[in-house]
């Protein structure tokens, strides 16, 4: 793995599963059986964040981040104390964006024609 949107992208994503590990053991107060349940689910979102990262699949970075972000990163990001989870997903987005480009430059590379 020489590929630092790769490396950025497992590194985010480990840090995803760990702080929604952290977020199940210690919730909130005021927080419900459910948000047990969400926070699974988003270890999980996490795993598969970082299994996708290892393999350098950009597209499914993106579609990664928007599961990961959309629901309840952008609503923790502005939240005290848990904003820490949005630049997360925020250096998960870069690290699909850094594996997006290095796709782009070895195709641009391979080519014998000019790349479109």
């Amino acid at each position: 793995m020489r590929a630092p949107g790769r490396l950025v992208g497992v590194l985010a994503a480990a840090a995803h599963a760990a702080f929604w590990s952290a977020f199940i053991v210690s919730p909130p107060q005021g927080s419900t059986r459910g948000t047990t349940l969400l926070g699974a689910t988003m270890v999980l979102a996490g795993l598969i964040a970082m299994a996708v990262a290892w393999k350098g699949a950009h597209l499914a970075m993106y579609l990664l981040f928007f599961v990961m972000f959309v629901p309840l990163g952008l609503y923790l990001w502005m939240t005290p104390g848990y904003g820490i989870i949005g630049w997360i997903h925020l250096a998960y987005l870069a690290g699909a964006a850094l594996v997006h480009r290095e796709m782009v430059m070895a195709n641009r590379a391979n080519t014998n024609g000019p790349a479109l």
